[in-house]
């Protein structure tokens, strides 16, 4: 029989459980099988504490702030306002790494609650990083923690469709400038995907904008992602009917 478990104690015992956790691998620490749910959910709390701590030090190096990113994942609930306030505090740190902004943005899809509009907001302005690969990871985040049919986020995604602007002048982390139209056609493929995850079945304004998409000249990529999407978002007989015609295409 599980005996019950004084919270206060336990936290004292676990002091320097905590400090040894902002050097190891919390999510291994963490993943163990317990008989004890106060047991449990005593733990829960001072290890989220103790990760929260080791995102906030400066010091850390790449690696480390993943793994700790990682670790909160497998540690906090969805919703626990401490972890998530931790982990939306690395999209924007002065000096980070792209690698960890970038986990940052995927840690928030397994924490935040859906339609936050604060962690939407700090995922939305993510859109215009400076590195391609955060920029599409905002967009997978951004569809997935809104609501589905959010005019705000459908609003932001549609947009991007035309943003190449926000290619232009940018240099990766080397000093080397991107190839705009790659990169813009990796952005648009990833923004289409997250309009077939956001958009109700059925958006007319969602469907006009892909359909256009794919009824101009378009990279392969690009045409292929819409075509994904409107499958996706479109009455069934309009999206078999485009797919039907682009195979015909290539014949």
């Amino acid at each position: 029989m599980a005996t019950a478990i004084d919270s206060s104690r336990l936290f004292g015992v676990l002091g320097p459980v905590a400090e040894l956790a902002t050097s190891c691998d919390l999510a291994t620490l963490f993943c163990f099988r317990c008989s004890s749910n106060s047991l449990l959910e005593a733990l829960r709390w001072p290890l989220v504490q103790a990760l929260g701590a080791h995102l906030q030090d400066n010091s850390a190096g790449t690696v480390a702030g993943c793994s700790c990113l990682a670790a909160l994942v497998r540690v906090a609930r969805r919703g626990d306002v401490l972890a998530v306030g931790h982990v939306t505090s690395r999209l924007h740190h002065a000096g980070g790494h792209a690698q960890v902004r970038r986990a940052a943005l995927e840690a928030l899809v397994q924490l935040a609650q859906r339609g936050d509009a604060a962690v939407l907001a700090s995922i939305s302005e993510c859109v215009e990083d400076k590195d391609a690969s955060v920029r599409c990871a905002a967009v997978e985040a951004l569809a997935k923690v809104s609501h589905r049919g959010d005019t705000a986020s459908l609003d932001l995604l549609t947009g991007l469709l035309d943003a190449r602007s926000i290619f232009e002048e940018l240099v990766d982390e080397n000093g080397v400038p991107f190839v705009i139209d790659v990169e813009y056609n990796i952005m648009r493929a990833t923004v289409l995907q997250g309009l077939a995850e956001l958009a109700e079945k059925g958006d007319i304004e969602v469907i006009s904008r892909i359909t256009a998409i794919i009824s101009g000249r378009e990279e392969r990529e690009v045409r292929q992602a819409a075509l994904d999407a409107l499958t996706q978002i479109a009455p069934l007989s309009m999206g078999e009917t485009l797919q039907h015609n682009e195979r015909d295409k290539k014949k």
